[in-house]
């Protein structure tokens, strides 16, 4: 019986260390506790091909934008040269110019989200599901103290 108790407990041990990633609100969540969006790199670290997908997502909205930012601001900058002098038409190829760098940042930013959630759902296949299969709520812990080692399972 105490080895069939011990199995249980180790194999139970394995389910506990899973980390499923839910998103709720634009936010990340494992196990319940809030992690920022820098550190869920080292979670996605186990599944190589979610990390990357995670990658590319955030490196796109990156570039995208730098763009938008630049075309913006090249728009901005042509509007205040074309204010501040005289005998100035105010669409000038400045602006021209911001219009097609913005442009160019919509396919960039766009569909971002959808591959942020393709990458946390690649990365959720692999781990269990958060309910044991028997419908079982328990919790496996390694306790020690002066007297020794132990695993403490509550049920």
């Amino acid at each position: 019986m105490k080895k069939l108790l011990l199995a249980l407990c180790l194999f139970a041990t394995g389910l506990t260390f899973a980390q499923r990633i839910k998103i709720e609100d634009n936010k990340f969540y494992v196990k319940d506790s809030l992690v920022y969006k820098h550190d869920i790199k080292k979670v996605l670290a186990a599944k190589p091909e979610a990390l990357q997908l995670y990658k590319k997502a955030k490196t796109r909205q990156s570039i995208g934008g730098v763009f938008l930012a630049s075309g913006i601001g090249l728009c901005v900058a042509d509007a205040v040269m074309g204010l501040t002098t005289e005998n100035r038409d105010y669409p000038q190829a400045l602006t021209f110019a911001g219009l097609g760098v913005a442009a160019v940042s919509i396919p960039l930013l766009s569909g971002n989200k959808k591959r942020i959630t393709k990458s946390i759902e690649l990365y959720n296949e692999d781990q269990p599901a958060e309910r044991h299969p028997l419908g079982l709520i328990y919790d496996v812990k390694l306790i020690s103290n002066r007297n020794g080692v132990g695993l403490n399972l509550t049920f």
